[in-house]
């Protein structure tokens, strides 16, 4: 890590486990014709993250229940008391770099990085964040084909899950942050290398669910 300047590291083994028996039917949008047999069921990924960050004014959930400040979720800060020890955990929220969109709690996706994956001597597939320099995050392919959404929960309905838009191709989008491909990276959002980045870089809470200011140390919008 400490080599290729890396402050977070993921390493594992994403393992497709959707259509199995019992399980709930996999959809996509109308006019979606991807063949998800095509795309690889098991990736090794080795995600290397040089993001390094600082977490400031973070919510506590264990001060409820004062109220936070302007409609916040939870008061800030830590209540330190003289006759008794406080518990300030750093809590680390793991899904925060596949997210769809820079909403907080996006739905998660793997099939993206599933689909920039290749396969080595052995036969197995991996994929590392290299592969995603240069990406289009707002319209994903599998090689030259156009790679669908899809989901294994209900959907469309109050309260369940809805593709985020109804084309025909899996794409992400960054809010009021523009996607330019040859853009500075400290006002714009060039390529899904940037895209998990920005996400990832947001992923240190305070005890659990406490939402802090993020403020980044390497090249990109506030």
């Amino acid at each position: 890590m400490i080599s290729n300047g890396y402050v977070v590291l993921y390493v594992g083994t994403a393992t497709w486990l959707g259509n199995g028996t019992g399980g709930a039917a996999c959809t996509s949008p109308p006019g979606s014709s991807f063949d998800f047999t095509t795309l690889p069921q098991v990736v090794n990924f080795k995600l290397g993250f040089k993001t390094p960050t600082t977490y400031l004014n973070c919510q506590n959930p264990d001060n409820d229940p004062a109220l936070g400040i302007g409609g916040e979720d939870h008061q800030r800060g830590i209540q330190v008391q003289a006759n008794n020890t406080v518990v300030a955990q750093v809590t680390v929220h793991t899904d925060h770099p596949f997210w769809e969109s820079f909403v907080h709690d996006s739905p998660a996706h793997f099939d993206q990085l599933a689909a920039l994956a290749t396969k080595d001597a052995s036969g197995n597939y991996n994929v590392t964040m290299q592969a995603t320099l240069g990406v289009d995050y707002t319209h994903f392919k599998f090689g030259s084909a156009d790679l669908a959404w899809r989901s294994c929960v209900p959907t469309g309905g109050q309260g369940q899950y809805n593709f985020p838009n109804q084309n025909p191709y899996m794409g992400f989008v960054s809010g009021n942050i523009p996607h330019n491909p040859s853009g500075d990276p400290t006002t714009s959002i060039r390529d899904y290398n940037d895209y998990m980045y920005y996400n990832q870089s947001t992923q240190g809470h305070l005890n659990s669910d406490g939402l802090c200011f993020v403020q980044r140390h390497y090249p990109s919008h506030p």
